[in-house]
Formats: C-alpha cells, sequence, structure tokens
C-alpha cells in the first residue's frame, strides 16, 4: 500500500519538477582559449627610508590581439614595516570598452569605468641569490555603470594570494621569477531567487564563494641601469565565472550557467625609478 503511495505522489510532483526545471537551467560552458597582451609602464621613487610610491598605466588587448580591452591607471604607496613585510595600498582608475553584439548583428560599443582599490600585504624571505615572497591582497572592484542588482554585486570583494620565487644573479643583469596566484571571491551572493515564467513555483540557486581565477606565471625582469628596468613575462589564467540570468523587470531566474575559460597573456612592462 505504502509503494502504491509513494508512486502516486511521484507521478503527481512530475509536473511541478517540469517547471522547476523550465524555470533554471543550470549548464556549464567553456569558452576557447583567448591569446592576449598587456603593455604598461611605471614611475616611482623613495620617500624617506620606509616608505616608495608608483604611478603606472597598462594597455590591454584582448580577443586573439584583436580588440582593445581596457585602460587601467594605478597609484601606489608602499609602506616598509619591517625588514622583510611591507604593506602598500593601492588605487586603480579602470576604463573599460564594452562591445555588445545585438540580434541584428549591429556592434554597440560603450566606455565603462569602474574603481578598484587594494591593499597588498608582502611578506619576504632571502637566502643567498633566492627571493621568496607570499603576497595577500584584499581588493574591492567598484563598478559604476547600471547592474541588475539580483544577478550581481555593485562592489566585488576577492582575496588575491600570491607566492613567487625569483633569482638575483650576481653579475648578470636579469632576475628570472615564477609566481602562483589564487582569487577567492569573499561576497559572492549566497541565494539567487525567481519564479517560473508563469509565475506558479518558485526557483532558487545556492552559490558559495570560490576559487574565481588560478593564474601561473614564468618572466624575467631586465636591469638596464639602477633606474630602467623592463619585465617581460607570460601568464596563464584558469579563470571560472558564473552567468546568473534573472529577468530584470519581473524576477524570474531563466538560467544559471557556469563558464570556464583559459586566457594566456603575454606582458611587457618599462619602470623607471628615481
Amino acid at each position: 500500500m505504502k509503494s502504491k503511495y509513494l508512486i502516486l505522489s511521484v507521478l503527481l510532483l512530475l509536473p511541478l519538477l517540469a517547471s522547476a526545471q523550465d524555470a533554471i537551467s543550470i549548464g556549464q560552458e567553456d569558452e576557447p582559449d583567448d591569446f592576449r597582451s598587456r603593455i604598461s609602464a611605471s614611475v616611482g621613487g623613495d620617500i624617506g627610508r620606509y616608505l616608495s610610491w608608483k604611478v603606472s598605466e597598462e594597455i590591454r588587448v584582448k580577443d586573439s590581439f584583436r580588440r582593445f580591452d581596457r585602460f587601467y591607471t594605478s597609484a601606489t604607496l608602499e609602506y616598509k614595516a619591517l625588514r622583510w613585510l611591507k604593506i602598500a595600498p593601492e588605487y586603480t582608475l579602470i576604463n573599460l570598452l564594452d562591445v555588445d553584439t545585438k540580434s541584428d548583428g549591429s556592434i554597440e560599443k560603450e566606455w565603462e569605468t569602474r574603481h578598484r582599490v587594494a591593499l597588498n600585504i608582502t611578506g619576504t624571505l632571502k637566502v643567498g641569490g633566492w627571493k621568496f615572497s607570499l603576497r595577500e591582497r584584499p581588493q574591492v572592484m567598484i563598478r559604476c555603470d547600471s547592474i541588475n542588482y539580483m544577478e550581481k554585486n555593485k562592489a566585488a570583494f576577492v582575496l588575491r594570494s600570491r607566492a613567487k620565487a625569483s633569482y638575483t644573479f650576481r653579475k648578470a643583469p636579469v632576475t628570472p621569477y615564477v609566481f602562483v596566484e589564487m582569487t577567492n571571491t569573499l561576497n559572492t551572493p549566497k541565494e539567487f531567487s525567481g519564479y517560473a515564467l508563469d509565475g506558479s513555483i518558485k526557483a532558487d540557486f545556492k552559490l558559495k564563494n570560490y576559487i574565481s581565477k588560478m593564474r601561473y606565471s614564468a618572466g624575467v625582469e631586465i636591469h638596464i641601469n639602477s633606474h630602467n628596468k623592463f619585465d617581460i613575462n607570460y601568464k596563464l589564467d584558469d579563470v571560472t565565472d558564473y552567468d546568473i540570468n534573472i529577468s530584470k523587470k519581473n524576477g524570474y531566474l531563466k538560467s544559471v550557467t557556469r563558464i570556464d575559460s583559459i586566457h594566456h597573456i603575454l606582458c611587457v612592462g618599462y619602470s623607471y625609478s628615481f
């Protein structure tokens, strides 16, 4: 008898389950590998014994070197708290070119402004010619464009943790290095809610904070003299993101898609120090 009631209950719930599946689709998408480049220049110097400053400008290109992406204008003030510990607040103004392809095939371009504030806390250990460092970087990105608040936050907090090793030769003016960096989200909305298109069933999706990026890099610093330096490196970014699609007008939770992508980045930087 209990088995009959169980089968009958499942049959009665089938239409409801079908509605829930129509209301939200959780899928996964792998984007093709993208080849990018970054060109930067910076200038800086010391302020007394414990303070130093730096301002920099960076240009980024994406879509296999075919499309300009954004400008980064940064200012950093570094304080040497101990022989092995440095603390550096940093502000970055981001001007991003958003390119949107419409359903009719037309392309719409719009500049967006974002603000990024970070605190770099770096501990260093020197052993002979080797230098090992660990950097913790709490960071917030603030958007100035119009967004759907049901899908994302105006301010996104992350923690970037980087472990780096470099080696300085006594007679050669080059310093090769490698590092790995992990980015963790800190304020991802824990729950997204909406309704089926007919308004008959509520749909929820829960999301915990996650590792949004793993970065692996190898490069070399070339010291021209005591004032001029070049930095050439390659970065591989393994990126994970979630595309939450909620109707802004009616609050329908339409779909959730996890997007995985790989970015190959060639970087060339020049710096001048006083």
